[in-house]
């Protein structure tokens, strides 16, 4: 089921990084961030793994940054925050994001099928 945010939400970035979500695979394995992408704490990320020899969680893969190419020109959608308080990106705020974070973890890990 799709998870949406209209544009009110959308356009602020404080209110998409205050937005959490978590996906969890039952064995210690995770992906959790923010609907803006942004990364605010240390336990973010698309692919944290658990092994049973290791002391703590282990990240494969922090984020992805999107890049859309129309017209000669790109275009960032990915977020970022740096330690000063800047951020870089936020064309998502220009725009109706609908959020479906479940299917794309599956996609990553190759869990779901293509259609």
């Amino acid at each position: 089921m799709p998870i949406t945010f209209d544009r009110s939400i959308c356009r602020d970035l404080n209110e998409t990084i205050s937005r959490e979500w978590l996906v969890t695979n039952g064995v210690g394995g995770y992906a959790a961030g923010t609907i803006a992408g942004v990364l605010t704490r240390m336990q973010h990320g698309l692919l944290v793994t658990s092994q049973k020899d290791a002391a703590s969680p282990q990240l494969l893969s922090a984020k992805i940054d999107e890049e859309v190419v129309f017209d000669e020109r790109k275009y960032y959608l990915g977020t970022n925050e740096y330690r000063d308080g800047s951020a870089s990106g936020c064309l998502m705020a220009s725009i109706r994001h609908t959020f479906n974070i479940v299917s794309l973890v599956r996609v990553i890990l190759g869990t779901q099928q293509s259609r």
